[in-house]
């Protein structure tokens, strides 16, 4: 999506080629690497597998789960593995659910792809958004910003074919679920 055209039939549904993938299998070496596996993950698998691994080392536990040194019961269903990990996919839930209702009934932020798409209209005069001046000036050649945009337009660099996420920018769904999963698993 380099060009408005190529930029609007996204926004407009138009189907586009799919992903080109690099045969050669490696570990996430940068940060297109890591944009590509959010594209694809399911939201706690990353937490999901540290808590296996965790597990399966024998890593200590927290020192109040009422089972450490107990001689008679074992921690399973109660503070044991299984409910670590389904109580880490019940927070990852009840994380989403709460910021899904952040982005569409209170802050309903409009995605910077966009934005940018709008300045870019805006810049050019075809569509009067109420795009701030300092902003339209900021995005000139001549300032550090600007020497970052593609000269023939103000469109942003798109990770994926698709175009952006249908939802809006804040808040972030994928740093909400960190956040809860990574509290799950220190405790």
């Amino acid at each position: 999506m380099t060009t408005f055209s190529s930029w609007l039939s996204v926004q407009q549904g138009v189907p586009q080629s799919p992903d080109i993938y690099d045969p050669q299998l490696r570990y996430m070496r940068n940060g297109r690497d890591t944009g590509k596996w959010v594209h694809v993950d399911a939201l706690y698998q990353a937490y999901f597998q540290a808590l296996l691994i965790l597990l399966g080392s024998g890593a200590p536990v927290d020192a109040g789960n009422p089972y450490n040194n107990n001689p008679t019961q074992v921690a399973v269903a109660t503070f044991g593995g299984p409910h670590i990990l389904s109580l880490l996919t019940e927070v990852a839930s009840r994380a989403l659910k709460a910021v899904w209702n952040q982005k569409w009934q209170v802050h309903r932020r409009l995605r910077p792809e966009v934005f940018a798409a709008r300045c870019d209209r805006t810049s050019r005069g075809v569509i009067n958004y109420p795009v701030h001046p300092d902003v339209l000036t900021s995005l000139n050649s001549a300032t550090r910003l600007g020497r970052y945009f593609n000269t023939a337009n103000k469109l942003l660099p798109m990770a994926f074919p698709e175009g952006s996420p249908l939802h809006p920018a804040y808040g972030a769904g994928h740093a909400t679920v960190a956040g809860a999963c990574s509290t799950i698993a220190k405790a």
